[in-house]
């Protein structure tokens, strides 16, 4: 079903410092528990950032916190150009109730830089995970992989002992001359 509940960029401003926690307007997750998955999408240059998110029920007040950290770094040295993390990230919390909700959120980083982050966050409800079709059909070729491993033995054997077997030796070859 796959949907997009909530979507928006953001600047992270590190001269404001720790007074750049914030709150966003609320949207809603519809529908029965299910998953809900979020993307973080940054402009990072040889920096790093780390985002304390709290997704906030607003009838009851119960909060699922994480905490991501996001790091891009990039250049050259003797062996060539390199790079290091990536810009994005991407997390899955399983099972979240349907209901009305607000996003904390409070990105941390080097204090030192001066560089304006842009970030932007997208949450979607209700996606599907295919690990688990995979994991079936592995286990359902499995009893098939089993069963056919001795049969496809025996004959590999059988052909072996053959005047007419698919693969010659060198060996037998030899004779014939």
């Amino acid at each position: 079903r796959k949907d997009t509940v909530f979507t928006r960029q953001f600047n992270y401003d590190r001269t404001k410092g720790d007074s750049t926690a914030f709150v966003t307007d609320p949207f809603e997750l519809n529908g029965r528990d299910s998953n809900v998955d979020v993307s973080i999408e940054t402009d990072l240059e040889n920096d790093w950032m780390y985002l304390n998110l709290a997704f906030i029920e607003e009838t009851s007040g119960q909060a699922l916190d994480v905490g991501r950290q996001v790091s891009y770094y990039h250049g050259q040295d003797s062996d060539g150009s390199w790079t290091e993390g990536s810009r994005n990230d991407h997390f899955r919390l399983g099972a979240v109730a349907s209901g009305k909700y607000i996003l904390r959120i409070a990105p941390e980083g080097d204090e030192s830089s001066t560089q304006l982050v842009h970030y932007k966050l997208v949450v979607k409800r209700d996606v599907p995970s295919y690990l688990f079709y995979l994991i079936a059909f592995i286990a359902l070729l499995l009893p098939a992989g089993l069963l056919g491993a001795p049969r496809m033995s025996f004959e590999q054997r059988r052909w072996a002992e053959s005047d007419h077997a698919p693969v010659s030796s060198a060996s037998s070859d030899d004779d014939d001359e």
